[in-house]
């Protein structure tokens, strides 16, 4: 019975330990490298390369943005299950547009056209808002998974590992168990009051004789 119940905990933790991730979080744990281009919203319509590096991801996330005319560390501030907003942290070079704008932030959303997923960004900063677009894709990576399927692959996932360990354990137990009672090292025991019984030795055991009193005698007959 001990057993059964660790393996019910031991896949309520699992469960809990890899539990729901939001989608933008999956998105950047399986696809580190983001590519695409930006433009500016200044009537130009030239398009620059620029990508998304996912240096960590944790308590302490941060992305590296490397652009043609900007590279900057940011950190992520989600907002939902596909929002994020990534802030500066770190600038390493600015040129051209870039040079007078502070506090470069990109409020972005991913989005799935059932063939990739795609970031989708508008770029701020504390002089200007929305003054340049920016649209990324996974690296190498073509996806024709729908967010509705994938949410279906983490059902499977969350669950679907968890359950399985837990019932291949259970089998494992009641099989050690069957091994034990067969080779004598478990005795089975008796559940119901009616089959507890005397030993052999106190049931043989002599009954105390009944001393009769010189009234409870037998009156003589003559």
């Amino acid at each position: 019975m001990s057993i059964n119940v660790l393996c019910v905990l031991l896949a309520l933790l699992l469960a809990s330990t890899y539990g729901f991730f939001p989608m933008w979080k999956n998105l950047l744990t399986h696809h580190r490298h983001w590519d695409g281009r930006y433009t500016y919203r200044n009537g130009s319509s030239s398009l620059y390369n620029c990508s998304l590096y996912v240096a960590a991801l944790g308590d302490s996330s941060f992305l590296i943005l490397t652009a043609e005319h900007l590279n900057i560390d940011l950190t992520i501030d989600p907002q939902d299950d596909t929002t994020i907003h990534l802030h500066e942290e770190a600038v390493w070079s600015k040129d051209k547009y870039f040079q007078n704008h502070t506090d470069i932030k990109i409020s972005g959303q991913f989005v799935s056209d059932h063939q990739y997923y795609i970031f989708l960004g508008n770029v701020s900063s504390a002089e200007e808002e929305n003054f340049a677009t920016m649209a990324l894709r996974p690296r190498g990576f073509l996806s024709t998974v729908t967010r509705h399927e994938q949410s279906h692959l983490n059902y499977g996932l969350v669950y679907g590992i968890p359950l399985s360990c837990a019932a291949v354990l259970m089998i494992c137990g009641m099989l050690i168990i069957y091994w034990s009672m067969r080779k004598g090292y478990i005795r089975s025991l008796s559940w119901s009051y009616k089959n507890f019984h005397n030993s052999p030795e106190e049931s043989s055991a002599p009954e105390p004789a009944l001393k009769l009193s010189s009234r409870d005698e037998p009156e003589s007959v003559a």
